[in-house]
């Protein structure tokens, strides 16, 4: 009877100090936590911090996706083709909490309350800091549809066909890895404008620079099926210098816009056309450019507003083949602090 009297003893000695070391290292990470958060680090007539820890958004966002493919033969004298289409519009709706300007988000798509088929698939991974930030996006585009044209002469044989691609026959698959460097951080603030980390309490602008890592492949034709028309690959890095700035507005409004065009310095492709494969010798000069704008209003604890995002591309051979992307992310935000 003492000797498990002793054994209780004991468990409940190591449940106190199990429970003592959990509740310091909640303590220790809370307050390294508040630290990071309140550390000044800036121009405090130009940026804040909310004065409330905890952060509630609801998110709705809608995506829009565009290729437009020309392919031309031996200086532009065989033929040519051309491709121009649009995806559906992409809707999905986030739920996230955040806590000393660390955020979890929830996406869900209308598609999975509905339980209808997914098509497309997007995923997105972003981090803005007043200095640093990224944006990273892999996304697989099946829904693409427009019109297909292609013109053909040769020796023995005339080619001339026009018809509308439907979905599921172009399939789009991309990867993009963007950062961003932000020189006048001591006063400019992306996180004021996109995730409300921050306050913007003047207007301030500051010069860009970033640097963008891209991977795509267009195929047209369902290779599946030994159906495939054609397959364009090809990988690139690209550096940019733009510039961004805040506008702070009466009755708690703030405006943004930026924009970084990027000169792409490394590019390797290929190409693939009626199971031939070559490597793909692109040329000077090629390519993106990517804007952002967005109004939020404050008021007590709540704010809202409106985000937008632009990407456009161009990589390819002025008497090859040319490919053009063009990309649209709008996102309405509604949040509470508390």
């Amino acid at each position: 009877m003492i000797r498990k009297s002793i054994l209780l003893s004991i468990a409940f000695l190591c449940s106190l100090s199990l429970a003592a070391q959990e509740g310091n290292f909640l303590q220790r990470a809370d307050s390294l936590l508040n630290a990071r958060y309140h550390r000044i680090k800036y121009d405090t007539n130009y940026i804040g911090r909310p004065t409330h820890k905890w952060t509630l958004k609801l998110r709705p966002k809608v995506s829009l996706f565009a290729v437009r493919t020309e392919t031309l033969g031996n200086d532009g004298e065989e033929g040519s083709m051309k491709i121009d289409l649009r995806s559906d519009p992409k809707a999905k709706l986030s739920l996230s909490a955040g806590y000393s300007g660390v955020t979890l988000s929830f996406s869900i798509k209308p598609e999975k309350l509905t339980k209808a088929k997914e098509l497309d698939y997007e995923m997105r991974f972003d981090v803005y800091s007043r200095q640093f930030g990224f944006e990273t996006e892999l996304s697989r585009i099946t829904t693409l549809e427009g019109p297909f044209h292609l013109d053909f002469t040769g020796a023995d044989t005339s080619v001339n066909i026009n018809l509308d691609l439907p979905e599921g026959f172009v399939t789009q698959t991309n990867f993009f890895l963007s950062g961003y460097y932000v020189f006048n951080h001591r006063r400019f603030s992306y996180p004021a404008a996109f995730t409300q980390s921050f306050i913007q309490k003047r207007s301030a602008g500051s010069l860009i620079a970033g640097a963008n890592l891209g991977i795509s492949e267009l195929t047209v034709g369902d290779s599946t099926k030994n159906a495939e028309l054609f397959n364009v690959a090809n990988a690139y890095i690209s550096l940019g210098l733009g510039y961004g700035y805040n506008i702070v507005l009466p009755h708690n409004w703030l405006l943004h816009v930026s924009a970084i065009p990027y000169l792409i310095v490394r590019n390797k492709a290929k190409c693939k056309f009626a199971g031939n494969e070559e490597q793909w010798q692109t040329k000077f000069p090629q390519f993106l450019f990517i804007a952002r704008a967005a109004a939020i209003r404050s008021w007590d604890r709540w704010f809202a507003g409106l985000t937008t995002h632009f990407f456009y591309s161009y990589v390819g051979s002025t008497d090859l083949i040319q490919i053009r992307n063009r990309q649209w992310h709008f996102m309405a935000v509604l949040g509470y602090r508390l």
